[in-house]
């Protein structure tokens, strides 16, 4: 049985089609206090997409919006998949799940906050949908630095810029957010 309370922030991002269809996901863990100490795990999978018609790469491409399309071909990420969809080497969601929660307890992360920007409405959703097990590591509540950025815009406070090539994949992002997170909290010390 899990610990009633959290030891780790799990910091997680995902890459979807724009329709909710989840073609990638990477995360990590630091400590819960600032600075958020990272601990060197790390965890990074292409998904199978699991899509109406045929399932194959050109479909997930034709049905995102253009927006996606556009940052996924930019990012390699379309490419990525094409090729491990070609070779059978990109797992499908349940396996994913399997994977990062075996990830978990080789970490001895047994309850984790939910960490990232937009975690608390986008990707605490898309856990519950696509990775179930690990959804049940996590605890109620999320750590979204993207509530962070929009309460201290709204105090007149800077805002972290973040680096002009960010990639827009998945671990890409976890790294971007974690810097984020540190950015805001050495501005308010």
């Amino acid at each position: 049985m899990p610990a009633p309370h959290a030891s780790h922030l799990l910091w997680l991002d995902f890459e979807t089609d724009g329709n909710d269809n989840v073609l990638e996901v990477a995360a990590m863990t630091t400590f819960l206090q600032p600075p958020f100490t990272e601990q060197g795990h790390s965890f990074e999978s292409l998904i199978w997409p699991w899509l109406r018609g045929s399932g194959m790469v050109p479909d997930v491409q034709v049905d995102a919006p253009a927006v996606v399309r556009e940052m996924h071909h930019k990012s390699g990420l379309w490419v990525d998949l094409h090729n491990g969809l070609a070779a059978g080497s990109v797992p499908r969601p349940r396996e994913v799940d399997e994977q990062l929660v075996a990830k978990l307890d080789e970490w001895g992360v047994t309850r984790a906050v939910l960490a990232g920007s937009g975690v608390g409405t986008f990707d605490h959703r898309l856990v519950r949908q696509w990775l179930p097990k690990t959804f049940e590591r996590l605890m109620f509540y999320t750590f979204d630095v993207g509530v962070v950025r929009r309460y201290r815009l709204m105090l007149g406070k800077q805002r972290w810029k973040p680096p002009a090539d960010l990639g827009h994949r998945a671990m890409a992002d976890v790294l971007a957010h974690l810097n984020e997170a540190r950015y805001y909290v050495e501005q308010d010390r």
